[in-house]
């Protein structure tokens, strides 16, 4: 009995065994099948995750080839900002030899003003001068009319 009961015990193991091994087998499959998936999900989130980097690279091109132009024009405006600011320099210097220019033409007007003033004043009193020089060349006239007569007369009476 004694091998018969070894045999039971070894047929009863191996019957347990070939159980165990088909349940491991069945978990090693679904494992394995669990892993395929996982693979699977994992190499398609890694393709996502490269065309992702790949659109993250060229957008980060594009945005470098921007700023570049962005710093580039930033250089061209600091360069009129610099010509703006010694060109506003050069205008607040001319309007301050305006404002002196037109501070001396006020008072230059002013004194051309005075010297309209005294010409007119002058001017009557030359017109006054002229009148009185008038009215004198007539009576000088006059009186050299009857000087003449006079010689005249005597010139004729010594005749």
């Amino acid at each position: 009995m004694d091998i018969e009961k070894t045999m039971q015990f070894i047929l009863e193991h191996q019957v347990r065994f070939a159980t165990e091994i088909a349940h491991l087998e069945n978990v090693l499959r679904d494992t394995t099948e669990s892993m395929m998936k996982r693979q699977n999900e994992f190499e398609e989130s890694m393709r996502e995750v490269i065309q992702t980097m790949s659109q993250v690279a060229i957008s980060h091109q594009r945005t470098s080839a921007i700023l570049e132009n962005v710093a580039l024009k930033q250089v061209i405006t600091e360069e009129a900002l610099d010509t703006l600011s010694l060109r506003q320099i050069s205008t607040e210097a001319a309007v301050d030899r305006i404002s002196l220019v037109n501070a001396n033409t006020d008072e230059t007007l002013n004194r051309v003003g005075e010297i309209l003033e005294t010409l007119a004043l002058k001017q009557a009193s030359t017109e006054e001068s002229i009148n009185r020089l008038s009215q004198k060349q007539a009576i000088t006239e006059e009186n050299l009319n009857v000087l003449l007569l006079t010689v005249e007369r005597h010139i004729a009476g010594h005749n």
